[in-house]
């Protein structure tokens, strides 16, 4: 088998991330940009959000994906050693393990004040602190749908600023029936 052809996909998927990703405030927006192009934009089609990933990440291993995945069936991919697209049944999440918390959840009110206009009602859903693993955690999210609809959509941003958490970030999208 050679080597190129499986090393250097991997790098050349990671190099756009890689390159403009040096603070944990630009880590940040690229963890957004990439929630954007993933999981938004496909508006939780995984199959859709899938298809990006094979061009632009690496697929993760399955003993990786299994940790990640913790029971779930789905998908794991991975760019530039710090970003994760977790794909599951229900939702699709952006990780990041270092990126400054407070640009997550302003991008993330941001998108919620985006999504918000006539026939799609957005609602604050949840806005709290609690402690985890490595620290305090801060949950920031949104729940959105048509008016009257049984089924809308949930924008979650779950984030640290604690440098001892494995995962300073996740954006998340899942469908909810309300």
């Amino acid at each position: 088998m050679n080597f190129t052809k499986i090393i250097l996909p991997v790098i050349l998927s990671s190099l756009s991330f890689a390159s403009l990703a040096s603070s944990a405030t630009e880590n940040a927006d690229v963890a957004m940009g990439i929630f954007l192009d993933s999981c938004a934009k496909n508006y939780g089609n995984n199959a859709d959000s899938s298809k990006w990933a094979a061009s632009h990440m690496t697929r993760a291993n399955p003993d990786f994906s299994s940790k990640i995945l913790r029971g779930q069936s789905g998908e794991v991919w991975g760019a530039a050693g710090n970003y994760l697209l977790v794909l599951t049944t229900n939702s699709c999440a952006v990780w990041s393990r270092r990126a400054d918390a407070k640009t997550i959840n302003a991008n993330v009110e941001k998108l919620a004040q985006k999504i918000a206009r006539p026939g799609i009602d957005v609602k604050k859903l949840i806005d709290k602190t609690s402690e985890g693993y490595g620290g305090q955690y801060r949950q920031y999210g949104f729940q959105f749908a048509a008016p009257k609809a049984t089924q809308g959509m949930i924008l979650l941003a779950t984030t640290t600023e604690s440098a001892t958490a494995e995962v300073q970030a996740r954006i998340t999208l899942s469908p909810v029936k309300l």
